[in-house]
């Protein structure tokens, strides 16, 4: 059983909200300009060369588009379950921590408006004069174990219970205590069945969950 003061740790894209959000934060909700549509088209979906379309946009105005992106999201594509989990845990006082490769913009907005403890994120890189680069300063792609050291300890983090969608996400679900998935067994055939054995396997999201979070 889990300890019920143990982290939990949760992935955002497919886990929390019901799609990839930095994809539909970019593409349906921010009013980008041709040009900028025309470079997002030609990026064919590359993390790195999708973000190119931010580039000159201010953090005042990603911060502000995703804090209202977050609430429409919240409200209309949530994950029940995992909105319960997260309601669970605070009730036990356990911290709450969002793990995700999503953008910090999207990644914050989401910390603040279900209190959450902490977040690791990607991050976008800004100039002097606080507008976006186009680049990533930081991409936890892959790196999520490695930035959740920063937050917590290492017994903090093999007690914890962690739910993902996120293939990627192998080193975490091998390292957490209570690890559960938000897929098929066979999303995950680079795992041994005795690393598969350990992790609970739960049902995706369908895209009519809704209404979460008011």
């Amino acid at each position: 059983m889990p300890n019920p003061h143990a982290p939990l740790v949760v992935d955002l894209c497919g886990t929390l909200i019901a799609e990839n959000t930095t994809n539909d934060f970019i593409d349906n909700w921010l009013h980008l300009s041709p040009w900028r549509r025309r470079l997002r088209s030609l990026s064919r979906g590359k993390r790195p060369v999708s973000v190119l379309a931010l580039r000159g946009l201010t953090r005042q105005v990603l911060e502000t588009e995703a804090t209202n992106y977050v609430r429409d999201r919240l409200a209309s594509r949530a994950n029940l379950m995992v909105i319960e989990a997260i309601g669970a845990a605070r009730i036990q006082g356990a911290n709450i921590y969002l793990a995700t490769a999503s953008l910090d913009c999207i990644a914050n907005a989401v910390r603040n408006q279900l209190r959450l403890d902490g977040v690791i994120t990607a991050q976008l890189g800004y100039d002097r004069r606080g507008r976006c680069t186009g680049f990533f300063a930081v991409d936890t792609t892959g790196r999520k174990l490695r930035h959740l050291h920063r937050l917590l300890t290492e017994e903090q983090l093999r007690q914890a219970t962690l739910y993902t969608d996120n293939r990627e996400d192998l080193e975490l679900l091998r390292y957490v205590a209570h690890p559960r998935f938000l897929g098929a067994r066979c999303d995950l055939a680079r795992l041994t069945n005795e690393e598969a054995d350990r992790i609970e396997f739960l049902p995706t999201i369908m895209p009519e969950i809704g209404n979460a979070v008011r």
